[in-house]
């Protein structure tokens, strides 16, 4: 990445990271989609902003994001065991009880919850 995008790219997920921090979930959320509009490669970042958008209690935005980190990175289990409680507390306790049933299977030791 050249340096120009690389410095607006921080400076988005600087700026969402400290939004998060004051818990001002809507601008986490734009900052962090400013940022992946830049770079949509950090499972960190996606996961980052659905969890920004589950704690403000955006669902749809949430379950987007925690699906883009796991298209990324599918082992990343703090993105899937997220993803879990977003996919229960929006009542598909189908797509939640599969995908736990992945976490635990592909990692015996993971503890999810699904419940919200």
């Amino acid at each position: 990445m050249e340096s120009a995008p690389l410095l607006k790219y921080l400076c988005f997920k600087n700026l969402a990271v400290l939004s998060t921090k004051r818990q001002e979930w809507g601008a986490a959320i734009d900052y962090f989609a400013k940022a992946v509009s830049i770079d949509g490669t950090d499972v960190v970042v996606w996961y980052r902003m659905g969890a920004a958008a589950y704690a403000g209690r955006h669902l749809s935005v949430a379950r987007y994001a925690l699906e883009q980190g796991l298209g990324i990175n599918p082992q990343h289990w703090l993105t899937a065991r997220l993803l879990v409680k977003v996919l229960s507390a929006t009542g598909n306790d189908v797509a939640s009880h599969a995908l736990g049933q992945y976490v635990r299977a592909s990692n015996p030791t993971y503890h999810v919850e699904q419940s919200t």
